[in-house]
């Protein structure tokens, strides 16, 4: 089974994550108003502590009920990662190692924890997450999806990196990575069960902040972006009106909204801004290849 099909486990240890911002921040809210301020401030570190278990935890166990329980045991190999999904697979993991550490750093961050420490437990958190799930299949099974895959790795520390980076170089604080959906036929004629699990319907985006760089009254929640996805992929060639198409890779330019430049204050805004960024909302759009197509709305 194609790796693809297991991002869905990317969800459920996010959402884990996400859980415990809000939880953390709930907690936090205390130290104003309790008189032992030193010991609430060690309970916000503990529960945001939590995290970094549960996400590592979560994705093993996932693999494990989902592939390896029933997968062939073999010794430890490298799989040749045939690109089967004309490499969006990769941006997936970049992105998804990129968000739990984003999310991780965000807890610690808002229990008090000083930004650059909180910024590495969450790089550290992600990469070992992936990390152990490429080891766990690199002993299970006999097909080339299965093996430690030196390219998802490489993936994977660029998406767990990503956060962190920005604590060390300030123009990257700039630029947010996001994942945007938009149904492609394959999924419209029901070759996937989950719209995560198509390749074809999952779209990554850099987005720039392109006020920094214009004059002062530029709205600041209108970012530029450039994107890309991938069609006609081989493992839905069987569908009648895939016959004879050939798998490409698409290129966007469009427009992005950066609900962090919203004029919306409050703290909990600032957080929910800040988790829902990493999700791009269908924008104006233009292909510019393998063709060039203009959308009024795109993912």
């Amino acid at each position: 089974m194609p790796k693809a099909a297991r991002k869905r486990r990317y969800g459920h240890y996010i959402l884990l994550a996400l859980y415990f911002v809000f939880a953390e921040h709930a907690f936090a809210q205390s130290d104003t108003i309790s008189p032992r301020v030193e010991a609430n401030q060690s309970k916000s570190i503990l529960l945001p502590s939590i995290a970094p278990a549960i996400v590592i935890g979560v994705a093993l166990y996932n693999n494990y009920h989902d592939f390896w329980k029933n997968a062939e045991k073999v010794p430890f190999h490298f799989s040749n990662d045939p690109p089967y999904a004309m490499h969006n697979d990769k941006f997936g993991h970049a992105f998804y190692a990129a968000t739990t550490a984003d999310i991780i750093k965000l807890c610690y961050a808002e229990a008090g924890m000083e930004r650059k420490t909180a910024a590495w437990i969450g790089f550290g958190s992600s990469l070992l997450a992936q990390t152990l799930v490429e080891i766990g299949d690199a002993f299970h099974g006999s097909t080339a999806y299965y093996g430690f895959s030196p390219g998802d790795e490489v993936a994977d520390i660029l998406g767990s990196s990503f956060s962190l980076m920005k604590e060390y170089i300030p123009g990257l604080s700039r630029f947010d990575y996001k994942v945007g959906f938009w149904p492609s036929s394959a999924y419209k004629e029901g070759a996937y069960h989950t719209i995560i699990d198509d390749d074809e319907s999952e779209f990554f985006w850099m987005s720039y902040q392109i006020y920094h760089d214009l004059p002062e009254g530029f709205p600041k929640w209108l970012n530029i972006g450039i994107g890309y996805g991938v069609q006609n992929l081989l493992q839905v060639q069987s569908l009648p009106d895939r016959k004879g198409t050939i798998p490409a890779s698409q290129v966007y330019l469009g427009l992005d909204i950066n609900l962090k430049g919203l004029p919306i204050e409050g703290k909990a805004w600032e957080i929910i801004a800040r988790l829902l960024d990493h999700f791009r909302i269908p924008f104006p759009a233009l292909q510019v290849s393998p063709v060039v197509k203009w959308y009024w709305l795109h993912s």
